[in-house]
């Protein structure tokens, strides 16, 4: 919802540029993202199923952080020199820091779900089955 409200905001406020910005980076990153839940639904081995996920967590982690937050920083740069009395530019400027904090969550729950996936058998004893 929040990125769907700021690329209409963007539009909106003849802003595009940021909207592009935003649409390119999230499609980017999403390929990996569906290239991941294939892998996990498929029955294939363990190690084949944590690659995708370790490049999904490398690939989101630089272009939704460290890209993203670029992006964000230069935007509030030139905001603030360039036009500091733009209420649209604020507005926008805002949502985007709200959606980096996101980014940053899910990113944060991805590490979490990773590594509870690779190492949630260390530890337990496989049950033999008896004839």
């Amino acid at each position: 919802v929040l990125t769907i409200s700021l690329i209409m905001f963007s539009y909106l406020t003849n802003l595009s540029s940021v909207g592009v910005v935003v649409l390119y980076l999230h499609d980017f990153s999403d390929v990996f993202c569906y290239f991941c839940r294939t892998t996990l639904n498929l029955e294939i081995p363990k190690v084949l199923r944590v690659i995708p996920a370790i490049s999904l967590f490398l690939n989101w982690s630089y272009v939704r952080l460290y890209v993203f937050g670029k992006c964000i920083y230069l935007l509030g740069n030139f905001s603030t020199t360039k036009h500091p009395s733009n209420i649209h530019m604020v507005v926008l400027w805002y949502f985007l820091v709200i959606l980096f904090f996101m980014h940053a969550f899910w990113i944060a729950q991805i590490g979490r779900r990773l590594v509870s996936f690779k190492f949630v058998d260390i530890g337990k004893v496989k049950k033999s089955k008896e004839n």
